[in-house]
């Protein structure tokens, strides 16, 4: 007979205490039929802890100063409740490309392997059609994964975005959309403390930009430091938060992050061949060679970028990154920074924003190998993980980190015993936190109260809102192993091209002059080939 028993999370496991009798089942479960995980009872045959002990190898990706699974409390419990003895094989970050080749290409594997971002989505592709990797498909729904099952229920569009082009399921994902959820990835800020000192208003549109930027250079000493040392505007060319992606949106379509295609209409583009990018290179040139964009663009490093912008003392106007906190933290005097609104345009368009993408399929974090003796075991116990309080659990740390006040409201730990800042390398003496795998969807979790640094940056999704775009083509998308072959023959000689013209265009200008060229020369290196291939990725998953 197959026995089970309660798998407790941190959150019950302080206030519940069970007897147990001597077979190792819950005195108070010797007739229920469902199995109970965290707080939630789901309907199931009994199964947990398994009559017999079964062994199992898995192989445990963690980040590097993360505790091993093997010593993890969550681990233990997970192992003495269930009666599935765990051999972890180490896959710490630093080493993880290393030993995961070296396991498939010898076909040793595992029985599985469990952390976050173990496989990217080509790997779960060529894996699973090569045979190295189950599909769960059936176990999910014949009943056997019943939280799973669950988190699929709630939001249908995670089986689209895990499912192949060959239609299977051969990998689990771990999605953590915990309350608060961004909209945007970098964002424009504008010292509004210059802006005062010269009794000027925020500026709408790109040609009041223009004449903002033109009195920061002409105003002299802004910040009081005794020096001319004031850059009107700066950002860091190739940077997906301190870049100036999102700002093409002011003249009509966003790349949002490097290298990013756009959808127009239901039509795949490339954004650096549309008429509104090449008004985008006219203003940056402008503003280039009349000093009021940073000369350095092109060849700072990221070092030299933050110590220009994130400083005690201001020396930028304009500036791109992530949030307000970056740049207001360190400056001594109050908060310098405000969110610069999208700019119309004199092209006449509206402006966009890039929106920021949350991918079902973006840390796949759970797959077991086709081979092992073990399937049913291993579908089961992972499972597990994906009940929500669980799921919470696993990736916060426990109660130890995490307080609970009720109807999923949490509260976050920020201080030790000894009163340092927590860490998550500390939590994961109990968990593999970040690295676990779960799933906490939007309505499972509210934080009772919002740090500061974190407000600031959703203060950001009032200003970003209404530009954001609507149609967006997403690059965590599965594809076939021909079509990753056919772009990766194409992208190389694309991104070089478009990365060269604009640094020629931005700091050499001509551009009226040379446009015709540059189009057909983007053409000629790929990126119709491109476009004609991330079409039919694009169509694909519209109907999925």
């Amino acid at each position: 007979m197959i026995r089970k028993k309660r798998i407790l999370s941190a959150f019950l496991a302080a206030s519940l205490v069970f007897t147990l009798a001597s077979c190792g089942k819950s005195v108070e479960q010797q007739d229920s039929k469902s199995v109970s995980v965290g707080e939630t009872a789901v309907s199931t045959e009994d199964y947990f802890p398994l009559e017999k002990a079964v062994d199992v190898t898995i192989a445990g990706v963690r980040n590097d100063e993360f505790t091993p699974m093997s010593k993890m409390q969550f681990i233990q419990n997970l192992e003495e409740e269930t009666n599935v003895n765990v051999k972890w094989i180490d896959w710490p970050q630093l080493s993880l490309k290393e030993k995961k080749n070296l396991a498939f290409a010898s076909g040793d594997l595992p029985d599985a392997i469990l952390g976050g971002y173990c496989l990217d989505p080509d790997e779960v592709v060529q894996y699973g059609e090569q045979g190295f990797l189950l599909a769960f498909d059936e176990y999910i729904d014949n009943g056997m994964m019943p939280n799973f099952a669950a988190a699929l229920e709630k939001d249908p569009a995670i089986r689209s975005a895990i499912t192949t082009p060959s239609g299977k399921i051969y990998a689990l994902p771990t999605i953590n959309l915990a309350t608060p959820l961004y909209d945007t990835n970098a964002t424009t800020m504008i010292n509004k403390t210059w802006l005062d000192k010269l009794g000027l208003e925020v500026p709408k549109t790109t040609q009041e930009l223009y004449d903002v930027l033109v009195a920061f250079k002409e105003a002299g000493d802004l910040n009081g430091n005794g020096q001319n040392d004031e850059i009107p505007m700066s950002f860091k060319y190739g940077d997906n938060n301190t870049g100036f992606f999102s700002m093409l949106g002011w003249f009509g379509h966003c790349a949002g992050t490097y290298g990013k295609s756009i959808v127009v209409d239901g039509k795949v583009e490339n954004y650096a061949m549309l008429p509104d990018y090449k008004d985008a290179m006219t203003f940056f040139n402008k503003l280039y060679t009349e000093k009021l964009l940073d000369q350095e663009i092109f060849t700072m490093d990221t070092a030299a970028y933050n110590a220009k912008t994130i400083a005690e003392i201001p020396s930028v106007g304009v500036i791109s990154n992530w949030s307000t906190a970056y740049l207001n933290n360190p400056i001594t005097n109050g908060d310098a920074y405000i969110y610069l609104p999208p700019l119309q345009p004199e092209n006449g368009n509206r402006p966009m924003w890039q929106k920021r993408i949350y991918s079902y399929n973006g840390n796949f974090s759970f797959a077991i190998n086709a081979n092992s003796k073990y399937i049913e075991e291993l579908v089961r116990w992972v499972d597990l993980w994906y009940d929500v309080d669980t799921s919470i659990d696993a990736l916060y740390g426990g109660s130890e980190y995490l307080i609970s006040h009720g109807d999923g409201v949490y509260e976050m730990v920020t201080k030790d015993a000894a009163g340092n800042n927590v860490t998550w390398a500390q939590k994961s003496a109990y968990s593999p936190v970040n690295f676990s795998v779960g799933c906490i969807l939007p309505n499972d979790f509210t934080w009772k109260e919002i740090d500061a640094n974190t407000q600031k940056k959703l203060d950001a999704n009032d200003v970003y809102k209404p530009y954001l775009e609507q149609e967006y083509y997403n690059s965590s998308w599965f594809v076939t192993a021909d079509e990753k072959s056919a772009l990766a023959a194409y992208t190389l000689d694309v991104t070089n091209y478009r990365d060269e013209m604009a640094a020629s265009f931005i700091t050499e200008g001509n551009i009226e002059n040379r446009w015709d060229e540059y189009v057909q020369q983007m053409s000629n290196v790929g990126a119709d080939k491109i476009k004609e291939l991330q079409q039919n990725i694009y169509d694909r998953n519209q109907k999925s």
